[in-house]
């Protein structure tokens, strides 16, 4: 079901004219992805693997330069690719400098600093669930759920486009907050950010 999803993405991606489609890098293979994930001793979920089986994300050698931001793909940013984020999070991990449990790994930045974090301890009560961590937003220090799942993140990424929440104007884009915010209460039932 999330694979088709993710065609429909791509297919809207295209149709709306976002650059970033065109920026993307290739996925790995699902073997690789899979000895990426747990050797990490994160735990395998489906979703987020399918999700890196679409796109390889941007090069994660542009993870903190402006022309990672050039345009985006939603308004919390971009993804980038895994071995990059990977490498980060051990990084800071190591120099306990990492702002959140490490249960979680952030797959999605943008260019003020905000990440969009999956829960990937498969113990947790949150395992599978998508947060964001912005103390500047939220008002927390603590993550908070922004989406159910993968799949309702794709859901609510589609909609926005389709609904025009996300438009594309001069290769940028631009957002229409009250609209996306609508858009994802209704897919994301669970997740307080949106409240």
């Amino acid at each position: 079901m999330l694979r088709e999803k993710l065609l429909i993405l791509e297919k809207v991606l295209v149709e709306k004219g976002n650059p970033i489609v065109n920026s993307m890098e290739e996925p790995k293979d699902y073997d690789e992805l899979f000895e990426l994930i747990t050797n990490y001793k994160f735990s395998f979920s489906k979703d987020f693997i399918d999700f890196y089986l679409w796109k390889g994300g941007l090069k994660s050698t542009l993870l903190f330069t402006e022309e990672a931001f050039d345009c985006e793909l939603t308004a919390f940013g971009n993804f980038f690719e895994i071995d990059g984020l990977l490498s980060f999070f051990t990084m800071e991990r190591i120099s306990k400098t990492l702002p959140y449990e490490n249960k979680f790994l952030a797959f999605f930045l943008n260019s003020s600093g905000d990440r969009v974090i999956i829960d990937l301890k498969e113990k947790s009560k949150t395992f599978g669930k998508i947060f964001i961590f912005s103390p500047s937003i939220t008002l927390s220090s603590k993550p908070m759920q922004i989406f159910d799942s993968v799949e309702s993140m794709v859901d609510t990424i589609i909609e926005c486009y389709q609904k025009e929440a996300y438009k594309i104007s001069n290769g940028k884009l631009e957002i229409d907050y009250d609209l996306e915010s609508e858009i994802a209460q209704a897919i994301n039932p669970h997740s307080e950010f949106w409240d």
